[in-house]
């Protein structure tokens, strides 16, 4: 927890946008963008603080640590080393894994220990829906996860039947089913009804907790 903590506190988000990416990005504080419903504006992020990575991994007992970072030449290269150097500096020694595509994905599909400690890449859903990054991502069994943290439970399946309950929605945060809830067939966010009225702004406020808790 401590030595991913560090990470995030080691990285210059701003610089990397700013001198590799020439302007084109906008830092995030959570996993989701704002073309995602559900996302939440407000949350506070990792400022950029050496000093504070520093003792984190002193205190974690890992300094001078070896990590794997596996990559493949279809992401930026440049942000990867950058990356690299950034996490030299605070004491963390990062060896570059680049493979093929098709060998890169194979890794992160796989087994934990064939994934490396870290790994770049993109990711999309043409769902649009928070659902849509967060399940695959975080949930404990997805062939995208590697990710686990005592505590911290992604909602079981797709979540409750009405997302727009508040009942059914502090259930869906809690990684529990709604009492009586049947499962229900994923419907993406334009099969939801109209945003723009009462009823996307209620499922709106929902996802928002979901979110939150997350």
């Amino acid at each position: 927890m401590r030595v991913r903590q560090a990470i995030a506190y080691a990285v210059d988000r701003k610089l990397i946008i700013e001198a590799l990416l020439a302007g084109y990005g906008k830092m995030v504080n959570i996993v989701l963008t704002p073309a995602n419903f559900g996302y939440v504006e407000g949350f506070e992020g990792y400022p950029f603080n050496p000093a504070k990575a520093k003792a984190l991994i002193k205190e974690a007992g890992k300094e001078n640590a070896e990590l794997t970072f596996i990559t493949s030449p279809v992401y930026d290269q440049r942000v990867v080393q950058a990356i690299q150097q950034m996490l030299g500096e605070v004491g963390l020694k990062v060896n570059i894994s680049s493979t093929d595509q098709p060998t890169f994905l194979k890794r992160r599909q796989g087994n934990p220990e064939d994934a490396g400690n870290m790994s770049t890449g993109n990711w999309s859903c043409a769902c649009q829906d928070a659902d849509g990054v967060i399940y695959p991502l975080f949930r404990s069994g997805s062939i995208w996860s590697k990710y686990k943290q005592p505590g911290v439970r992604c909602g079981r399946r797709r979540g409750p039947r009405h997302l727009g309950r508040r009942k059914a929605a502090r259930r869906l945060q809690e990684g529990l089913p709604a009492p009586g809830a049947r499962r229900a067939r994923y419907r993406p966010v334009s099969e939801r009804g109209d945003l723009r009225g009462a009823q996307g702004a209620q499922l709106a406020a929902d996802a928002k907790r979901v979110v939150l808790r997350l």
